[in-house]
Order: C-alpha cells, then sequence, then structure tokens
C-alpha cells in the first residue's frame, strides 16, 4: 500500500525541486520508510507517485528516506520530472 500525502505537509525548495518533511509531520503514522508515496497537490489535485530510491544512513542510523517520482507519473504529469522528496527521520 502507498502512503498518501499533501504538498502542503512539505515545504518545497525550488532550487533543488524537492519536498521536505519531518516524518513526525507527516499525518499518516504507517511510514516505514522504504516503501513508494504518492503526494497529492493541495493546488491542482494531481497525484505524483514517488519511487524509494535511497535511505541516508549515518552510523548505522536512518536519517532520512529519498524519492523520485514514477515514470508513470511523469508520463501523466511531466512537471513533475526532476523533483524529488526527502522525508527526515527525527
Amino acid at each position: 500500500m502507498k502512503n498518501l500525502y499533501y504538498t502542503n505537509q512539505f515545504s518545497y525548495d525550488k532550487k533543488t525541486k524537492t519536498f521536505v518533511a519531518e516524518v513526525s509531520n507527516l499525518i499518516n503514522p504507517t511510514f516505514t520508510g522504504s516503501q513508494d508515496i504518492i503526494l497529492i497537490s493541495k493546488k491542482t489535485g494531481n497525484r505524483v507517485g514517488y519511487y524509494f530510491t535511497l535511505a541516508d544512513v549515518v552510523a548505522g542510523e536512518i536519517k532520512g528516506w529519498r524519492f523520485e517520482p514514477t515514470i508513470d507519473s511523469i508520463r501523466k504529469i511531466p512537471s513533475c520530472k526532476g523533483t524529488k522528496v526527502l522525508i527526515i527521520n527525527d
């Protein structure tokens, strides 16, 4: 099952095209890391699927999870190409 989140739960860095949120601030408490997520735009209602690409690990502890848009999402919503998601494990 994919986790659904709204873009307004994330800050957005235009320079790096990255949505960033701390895991404790996300409404869905079932997030466990390496699973696909969907971001839903509060402005347009568009749904973009992101797949897990990497866990940031420091001294054996996961500090964050990184995601990139799926090929299917890029095909449906070309403007999502190049965007990323970072969920910080706080």
